[in-house]
């Protein structure tokens, strides 16, 4: 779960297990605007892009989904 979707910038990845994540926030043509590596089960991420549609996914051990998030 990623909230608070939409956002201005900073928003939390809420996972139902703690684990290692690799998490990549790409534009909508899929160019990677951030990348970081966690451990845990809340992941918090700042981007300072602008206003549009974002997409967020979230690799770990288990498997890989994708969501949108919206940047006003």
């Amino acid at each position: 779960r990623i909230y608070p979707n939409p956002t201005t910038g900073n928003f939390q990845i809420e996972m139902k297990q703690a684990d290692r994540y690799s998490v990549e926030v790409m534009d909508i043509r899929g160019v990677v605007l951030t990348s970081v590596s966690v451990e845990g089960s809340v992941i918090p991420v700042e981007l300072n892009a602008s206003a549009g549609m974002y997409l967020v996914r979230v690799t770990s051990t288990k498997g890989t989904v994708t969501q949108r998030i919206q940047l006003l």
